[in-house]
C-alpha cells in the first residue's frame, strides 16, 4: 500500500524544481569565470575592430575575464581584474591556457566596424561588408547543382597568386603542423577539409593575376590538357564544391579596374556553371603606399560589387587585416607576413601575422558554409 504523503511530496518537489528554474541568474550556482592573461599591452575598444574608439590599455600580465566574443573569435569582450576597464580586445593578445572559445558566448549582433567613425566613403564601403559571409539562397542552388555533377562537398580548391599558393597557407593543417589553440570549434572543419588543403592547384601560382587563369600558356602542362586553362584544369582534376579566390596584389600592376572586373566576372560565372561556389576574398594593402593603396581600394570595391551582383560569398580580409601590424603585410606591400612554418593560434599569431589571420578566416568561413549547407562532417 502506498504511503498517503507520497503524491503530495512529489508535487512539492516538482513545484520547487519549477520555481528554481525561474530564479534570476545571481541566485543560481555561479559558473567558473573564463579568464586569460595579457602577454602584451592590449588596447581595449568599444567594438571588435580598428574603427571603434579606443577606451584604454590593459597592461601586460593582467588577468581579464572573457564575457563574450565575436563570431570569428578573434576579438573578445573582456573585463580587467580591477573592474575598471571593459571592452573589446584582440584574442591574440591573451594567454588562454586551457580555454576553449566554444565556451565563450557569441555576440551575434556586434558589427565588424563602426561606419560612423569613417569619413572616406570609398573605404567605408569596404568596411561595411561583413568579414565572414553568410550563404545566399542562390548559392544553395549552386551547391545542389554541384552535388548532382559529382562535386566533392569536402573539397576546397585555391585560386590566386603567391599569397594563396603559399606553403604557409592551409598546408600546415594536413601536415599536422598546426595548433588551433582556443579555436576548438573549428577543429571539425579543419579535419573535414584537411585533404583538400594539400592539393596542388594549377590555378594558384606565384606571379598569377586573374587573367592568367584563362590563358593556356600558363597552365601546368604536366597535369593539364593541351589548350586547357588553369581554372578549367583545376576544376576538372579535383571537382571541388568550393573555390577560394583571392587576386589583386599582382593585378593592380598590370590590369585596369575594367580588365580586372572582366576576368573576375568570368571566374565567377565559370565557377557557378560548374556548380562550384566561389568564395571571393578582398586583399589587404598599406595606406602608406598612396598610389598602390588607392588602386587596391578600387579593385576591392570591384570584388565587393561582383560578390553582391552574383550573391556569392565574400571573405572581407581587407577589413579584418586593418588591426594587424603592417596591415598583415611585409614591407614590400605584397606578401602576407608570417612567423615560421607552423600555424600556431595558441600563440596568438592571428593578431600579428597576415598568413595566420587568413588561415583562421578561411576556416571560419568554411565552418559557416558547412553549417548553412548542412554538410555532414565528422566531429
Amino acid at each position: 500500500m502506498r504511503r498517503p504523503f507520497a503524491l503530495p511530496l512529489l508535487l512539492l518537489l516538482a513545484a520547487v524544481a519549477g520555481w528554481m528554474a525561474y530564479l534570476p541568474a545571481p541566485a543560481r550556482a555561479q559558473s567558473q569565470p573564463i579568464t586569460g592573461v595579457t602577454f602584451s599591452t592590449a588596447a581595449v575598444r568599444t567594438g571588435p575592430g580598428d574603427t571603434f574608439a579606443e577606451l584604454g590599455l590593459i597592461p601586460t600580465y593582467t588577468q581579464v575575464e572573457l564575457l563574450e566574443r565575436n563570431g570569428i573569435g578573434n576579438w573578445v569582450y573582456v573585463r580587467d581584474e580591477t573592474d575598471t576597464l571593459t571592452g573589446w580586445t584582440l584574442t591574440g593578445y591573451l594567454v588562454l591556457e586551457d580555454v576553449a572559445l566554444s565556451r565563450v558566448p557569441v555576440n551575434p549582433t556586434v558589427p565588424d566596424a563602426d561606419l560612423t567613425a569613417l569619413e572616406e566613403s570609398l573605404v567605408a564601403d569596404l568596411y561595411a561588408m561583413p568579414i565572414i559571409p553568410q550563404l545566399s539562397p542562390a548559392m544553395r542552388e549552386v551547391f545542389a547543382l554541384g552535388q548532382s555533377l559529382g562535386n566533392r562537398a569536402d573539397t576546397l580548391i585555391r585560386i590566386g597568386d603567391c599569397n594563396t599558393a603559399s606553403s604557409l597557407f592551409l598546408t600546415p593543417i594536413p601536415d599536422g603542423n598546426y595548433d588551433l589553440g582556443p579555436y576548438d570549434f573549428l577543429q571539425a572543419t579543419a579535419d573535414a577539409f584537411s585533404d583538400s588543403f594539400s592539393l596542388e592547384s594549377p590555378a594558384a601560382q606565384a606571379g598569377f593575376n586573374v587573367a592568367s587563369l584563362f590563358d593556356p600558356f600558363w597552365a601546368d602542362n604536366t597535369i593539364c590538357e593541351i589548350g586547357e586553362s588553369s581554372l578549367d584544369c583545376a576544376y576538372r582534376l579535383y571537382q571541388p564544391a568550393f573555390a577560394l579566390v583571392m587576386f589583386g596584389q599582382n593585378d593592380i600592376e598590370v590590369l585596369t579596374a575594367r580588365q580586372y572586373e572582366r576576368w573576375m566576372r568570368r571566374t565567377i560565372t565559370d565557377s557557378l556553371d560548374a556548380g562550384i561556389i566561389p568564395i571571393l576574398t578582398t586583399f589587404t594593402s598599406q595606406p602608406q603606399d598612396g598610389r598602390r593603396f588607392a588602386t587596391a581600394v578600387a579593385f576591392n570595391r570591384v570584388t565587393v560589387a561582383l560578390a553582391q551582383e552574383y550573391e556569392v560569398p565574400l571573405l572581407n580580409f581587407w577589413s579584418a587585416a586593418r588591426a594587424l601590424p603592417g596591415y598583415g603585410l611585409l614591407d614590400d606591400n605584397i606578401h602576407l607576413s608570417a612567423n615560421g612554418r607552423r600555424l600556431d593560434l595558441s600563440l596568438g599569431q592571428e593578431a600579428f601575422y597576415g598568413v595566420s589571420l587568413y588561415n583562421l578566416l578561411v576556416l571560419r568561413t568554411l565552418d559557416e558554409l558547412v553549417r548553412e549547407l548542412e554538410i555532414e562532417i565528422e566531429a
